[in-house]
């Protein structure tokens, strides 16, 4: 994991590196993603609590409120199906009583769709397989301070949710990738706080 941190980080120590403000309104951290073209495709939540959508393409930004809902966009992350479309998840107040929920959204051309998968309000990561199906992973609380991973991955007849045996997670970041199989590959931070693959 180490040498996966010395390698992603040696690019930003270049001289050129170009930086991009987001606007005041966004507090952070969200989710990021650049296609073939450069096009860059970022997600956070704003200040005022909704999620928001940027896409930045030859220094041009375009954003728009994806879930105009109160308190929504917590923890987003992001990627792009092979049609350059996004896929997010973050976290959202729904329900009756509201409680913190783990939501999927993806947008094509200007309609948005979402659903409610899970209760949740920590670290998520998404990435999508060859067939652009989504894969999810949160850390799901489980107690006042326990948190066990949860891996969501959709198929033909909907969602399946899995918790491995054994994971217990911190709330704090995580990240997935898939490989060439389609198998989830996962970095996140242990319950002792030590950094697991």
């Amino acid at each position: 994991m180490v040498a996966v941190c010395v390698l992603a980080a040696a690019p930003l120590a270049r001289a050129d590196l170009v930086q991009k403000k987001l606007p005041k309104s966004a507090p952070g951290p969200g989710g990021v993603a650049v296609d073939a073209a450069g096009v860059v495709y970022l997600s956070w939540q704003s200040l005022d609590e909704h999620l928001h959508y940027m896409r930045i393409a030859n220094g041009k930004k375009q954003d728009q409120v994806v879930d105009p809902l109160p308190e929504t966009g917590a923890r987003s992350s992001l990627a792009l199906d092979s049609a350059g479309r996004p896929h997010i998840v973050y976290y959202g107040v729904r329900g009756d009583p509201p409680l913190p929920r783990l939501v999927y959204a993806h947008i094509s051309g200007y309609v948005y769709q979402d659903n409610d998968l899970n209760d949740g309000r920590y670290a998520n990561a998404i990435a999508l397989d060859a067939q652009d199906r989504p894969h999810v992973v949160q850390s799901l609380a489980t107690g006042p301070v326990s948190w066990t991973l949860e891996y969501l991955h959709r198929d033909d007849t909907g969602w399946v949710r899995e918790q491995p045996a054994g994971l217990s997670t911190w709330e704090d970041s995580m990240s997935l990738a898939l490989d060439a199989d389609g198998h989830a590959h996962i970095a996140m931070m242990r319950d002792t706080r030590r950094p697991a693959y």
